[in-house]
């Protein structure tokens, strides 16, 4: 039982130096809770638009939420139009979980990506 809890601290700890490393080369954003993210602290159901509206008051048009994984928001009309304008942004985000749930062998429309998307 003891090796049990040496483990899962040991893992708490690595994840908690990995959450944390991630950051720094991330937009700047409210403080979050490793493996749950900012849902309970800032972005919480059902008024998200308000707290969005409200980080992007403080952080700036571009921050960073954890919902629990790192999400860059842009909030501001023109920041969006230059960020999306070449091919720089273009892609999805790619995990485990979405990939073992995808319907359709190109991920259809909703995880289309790459070419399949272009097509």
């Amino acid at each position: 039982f003891a090796i049990l809890i040496a483990l899962f601290v040991s893992f708490m700890a690595w994840e908690t130096f990995s959450f944390y490393r991630r950051r720094w080369s991330l937009p700047p954003g409210p403080f979050a809770v490793p493996l749950l993210g900012n849902f309970i602290n800032e972005i919480t159901p059902p008024y998200l638009h308000v707290g969005f509206k409200r980080l992007s008051a403080k952080f700036g048009p571009v921050f960073t939420v954890h919902i629990p994984f790192p999400v860059v928001n842009i909030s501001d009309f023109e920041t969006i139009r230059d960020t999306f304008r070449g091919n720089d942004a273009a892609g999805r985000f790619h995990n485990v979980l979405f990939e073992t749930t995808r319907m359709c062998e190109n991920g259809g429309i909703v995880n289309s990506d790459g070419a399949d998307w272009q097509e």
